[in-house]
């Protein structure tokens, strides 16, 4: 097509992330002009992007959730936006950890007979209504991690299991702690953990929560 034609316009990607086909090369084509701007006005007729103010001396919270309290730390931005002007960023990440506990606290209401059907079970909730994309994910990504995590954690499920417990809250000087348990047996505390990049701060924070908030617990 581009040998026949008399006049071709070609248009491609080029940062950090994604670089052109190696085929574009092969064309002995000069490459042209950075149009990012062009496109960026046409990216913004619809839609204006916003600006928002940072307001350094912000309240600080009265009451505090593991999360809250490790975003707090790590950025005092990231937590304004979060927290105080409630701006939520789509994560596919957080996406599927979401489901994964919704589909948790689901397939625990009966316990599963046996490993096999447990991860069964969990397959066949995470998979149900997806969009093909979707359903493609998580069986390349997911599928083996869950039936490794079904073998390993039936055998955790012995006795009352409670899912998505709203843990008794605690004063501490002037906060006010709060904490939502995944899951709870006994005196074990069960969370689930569905990120690629262990946060082993935040994992740390919310552990210490959890030993707070229950001191005669035993976080897994």
């Amino acid at each position: 097509i581009l040998l026949n034609a008399k006049k071709a316009k070609i248009a491609y990607v080029k940062n950090e992330e994604k670089e052109p086909s190696r085929f574009l090369y092969e064309l002995g084509l000069e490459f042209g002009l950075n149009m990012d701007e062009f496109y960026n006005e046409v990216l913004y007729k619809i839609s204006k992007p916003k600006f928002y103010e940072y307001n350094e001396a912000f309240e600080m919270p009265k009451d505090l959730t593991p999360t809250k309290l490790k975003t707090l730390l790590d950025c005092p931005l990231k937590y304004y936006f979060s927290y105080v002007l409630n701006i939520k960023n789509d994560d596919e990440k957080e996406y599927f950890g979401s489901k994964f506990h919704n589909v948790m606290q689901n397939v625990l209401i009966n316990k599963p007979a046996s490993k096999e059907e447990y991860f069964d079970k969990i397959m066949h909730k995470l998979l149900k209504n997806t969009t093909k994309k979707e359903y493609f994910e998580i069986k390349s990504e997911w599928e083996e991690k869950i039936r490794k995590f079904a073998y390993r954690d039936f055998e955790e499920l012995t006795g009352k299991i409670y899912t998505e417990v709203a843990m008794p809250q605690k004063k501490y000087k002037t906060f006010l702690l709060q904490a939502r348990a995944d899951r709870i047996i006994g005196n074990k505390i069960y969370d689930y953990k569905t990120s690629k990049n262990q946060d082993y701060l935040k994992d740390l924070t919310q552990a210490e929560f959890y030993k707070y908030l229950m001191p005669d617990s035993e976080v897994h």
